[in-house]
């Protein structure tokens, strides 16, 4: 039966089992080369496979000379000399980018540039590599994430606007001036934020009383007193906004050569004219604040609620976290100059949102921006560095220009180099140095998989 369906066979007219004439069309053959490289059709089981050539050219017999691997690397070498000696004229293209940063990024980068180039260039996850023993918070409370967000949320829903009302200061929008009062410290208004964000392995009494306490500390400070009795450091509150948003965008570089490799070198193939950093997100609180001579102005606020969690004393707050601990004077605490060091970059970025919306205004509408805040929610108090906004103004446009090179174009390891110094103690809290396995650390410091003991 394989022999008799071989392609090599002239098939029978009809039943008669008559073969075709010499000179009939029936007695021409058909070949399928791609059957014939799957089955050569001559009868013998496993035989050999078929290539069919349908020219006598294809064997190129004429004009081939075998060459050593020697000889072909050599044309291959001529070749490349040839084009470069002759390339191609091509336009460069004109180009511009658009790049998008976190807010939270700028800190980051701020206090180690190279962790910052290893999450956003190289994808590292930033958490540590293996398990490591965490600290976890006493008595069932939430973890320092989630406690941040129900203390952002209570802060959102309970805190009181006293809405002072100045002729002289320009208006503001109406969202600004809902008038509210003090719930921050209601049963109902704690109840429902923690049930918001509620999870079965958070203990409901101990955070609410948790929250309670720490509501407690805002109200009793300076910060409460302010949006509660309005007045504020000689300002006048007007009114207040909570989770702010923003979009600010920023020309951080110019004239930037985009480059790609190629087998006779790097080549120019765009020429990107402006780069554009853009950042979106929301402010924790920002006062409205005027004065009767019609001085107006506005103070940003960020909320941290760092030390609030497992750490946290409620009776002896100097055996708690460090930032429970105040020196009872204006003067701030070791633990806090370090917070606002650690966000100084976030804050900067802040202000540099608002004063952008308040450029895009008529001049006499404009307000103008204090040095920004931070409000420790261990201890109550407000913090501010009484600086030079355009200086850290300057320091960010800084960060956000190398940012936008690293973005666009590629940078080598020797620029991101490790920190050394006391710059290194950043590293302790880095989670690429945290881990059972060390990816990266201080500069001299041998990486890889840590000791048990």
């Amino acid at each position: 039966t394989q022999q008799e369906n071989s392609p090599w066979l002239i098939k029978p007219v009809d039943d008669s089992l008559a073969f075709p004439v010499d000179g009939s069309p029936d007695r021409t053959l058909f070949l399928n080369p791609a059957s014939l490289r799957s089955d050569s059709g001559i009868g013998v089981a496993n035989g050999p496979r078929l290539t069919l050539y349908h020219d006598p050219d294809c064997f190129m017999i004429e004009g081939v000379e075998a060459r050593s691997l020697l000889q072909q690397v050599r044309i291959h070498e001529q070749g490349l000399a040839n084009n470069s000696a002759n390339p191609r004229v091509r336009g460069v293209m004109k180009r511009r980018r658009r790049i998008r940063l976190a807010p939270s990024s700028v800190d980051t980068a701020a206090t180690c540039l190279r962790r910052h180039w290893l999450e956003s260039h190289h994808g590292w996850p930033s958490e540590p590599l293996g398990s490591i023993h965490i600290e976890t918070a006493v008595h069932g409370l939430p973890d320092p994430a989630t406690l941040g967000t129900l203390f952002h949320r209570l802060v959102e829903v309970g805190l009181p606007n006293p809405v002072i009302e100045l002729e002289e200061t320009p208006p503001l929008p109406r969202d600004w001036t809902i008038a509210s009062a003090q719930r921050m410290l209601d049963d109902s208004v704690l109840k429902q934020v923690i049930e918001e964000y509620s999870t079965p392995d958070i203990d409901v009494v101990e955070t609410e009383e948790r929250m309670r306490i720490l509501s407690g500390l805002l109200i009793g400070g300076e910060l409460g007193q302010a949006c509660i009795t309005g007045e504020y450091r000689g300002w006048k509150v007007e009114g207040l906004r909570t989770e702010m948003p923003f979009d600010l965008g920023l020309c951080t570089a110019r004239n930037l050569a985009l480059s790609s490799w190629t087998p006779s070198g790097s080549k120019t193939i765009a020429d990107i004219e402006t780069v554009i950093a853009s950042m979106t997100g929301r402010i924790d609180l920002v006062l409205a604040l005027g004065k009767d001579d019609g001085s107006s102005a506005y103070l940003v606020v960020d909320l941290k609620t760092r030390g609030c969690g497992g750490k946290f004393n409620v009776t002896d707050p100097d055996s708690g976290d460090p930032l429970q601990t105040v020196s009872g004077t204006e003067k701030m605490s070791v633990a806090e100059q370090e917070l606002l060091q650690e966000h100084r970059m976030q804050l900067a970025l802040y202000a540099l949102a608002l004063e952008s919306q308040e450029l895009a205004k008529p001049e006499e509408q404009r307000r103008t921006i204090l040095p920004p805040a931070l409000y420790v929610a261990a201890n109550g108090r407000l913090v501010s560095e009484e600086g030079s906004i355009a200086l850290e103004r300057e320091k960010l446009i800084e960060l956000l220009s190398i940012l936008s090179l690293m973005k666009v174009t590629e940078i080598s390891e020797d620029i991101v180099e490790r920190l050394s110094g006391s710059a290194a103690e950043a590293c302790r809290s880095c989670p690429h140095y945290r881990g059972r396995v060390r990816l990266c650390g201080p500069k001299g410091q041998v990486l890889g998989k840590v000791s048990e003991s």
